[in-house]
């Protein structure tokens, strides 16, 4: 979208349809584009550009097929090995990896697997609040507990705890509801404390010493 909005082959003109959608749903849902006159190539298809024309061909269907029927234990020695690959292949990295836990099933099946395939401990993360019904927080400190995950303790989104924030709100804001949002950045320095104004006698004494020194005496005037 940048290379075709930085020459002249698309418009800087926003689909009105795709906006919308965008709007509504957080997301184009439609095979427009967010500029006018762009379309998305569909998945699994390819464009060709040749002689002055476009042509757009599929390359890849899904399989679907009638499959033999299988129980829920054959389902699930089938999906594990996939889901232990795939969580494996996530943790490569040259920066650390940690995974947002809020107790629940999927979450917790990511950190199982995680835990398996790391050498050291996973570390977790997970965000509350101060209203006991949205907090989360027990459910993931007893899964990061039973896994020895390297886990914050009282995190949430009016304390934050990050590095570089170590104040009690600094970085967060207020939100519908009174909640506290933090915005992950450092907290601002303070400000260097204002020199204290000078009272009027002090003001008056430094000026009766600045009269003295400036002053000639009496025995040098009659020299």
């Amino acid at each position: 979208m940048r290379a075709l909005s930085a020459t002249s082959a698309a418009p800087r003109k926003l689909c009105a349809r795709a906006l919308a959608s965008y709007f509504a749903f957080g997301a184009v849902s439609t095979d427009e584009a967010i500029l006018e006159g762009v379309r998305r190539l569909p998945p699994g298809h390819t464009l060709e550009w040749k002689g002055g024309r476009i042509s757009i061909e599929r390359y890849w269907r899904l399989p679907i097929g009638r499959a033999a029927p299988s129980t829920f234990d054959d389902e699930v020695r089938e999906l594990r090995p996939i889901l232990k690959e795939a969580v494996r292949l996530r943790l490569i990295a040259d920066v650390p990896v940690g995974i947002f836990l809020s107790g629940g099933i999927d979450s917790s099946v990511l950190v199982a697997l995680a835990t398996q395939a790391s050498d050291t401990p996973v570390h977790t993360f997970t965000v509350t609040f101060d209203e006991a019904a949205y907090s989360e927080a027990p459910y993931a400190a007893e899964v990061a507990r039973r896994f020895g995950c390297t886990h914050p303790a009282g995190a949430s989104a009016s304390e934050p705890r990050c590095p570089g924030d170590r104040r009690r709100g600094a970085g967060a804001r207020s939100t519908r509801g009174g909640r506290r949002q933090h915005l992950l950045r450092p907290p601002r320095r303070p400000a260097p404390p204002a020199s204290p104004s000078p009272s009027p006698a002090s003001a008056a004494t430094s000026s009766s010493r600045a009269m003295a020194r400036s002053a000639p005496s009496a025995d040098r005037s009659r020299s």
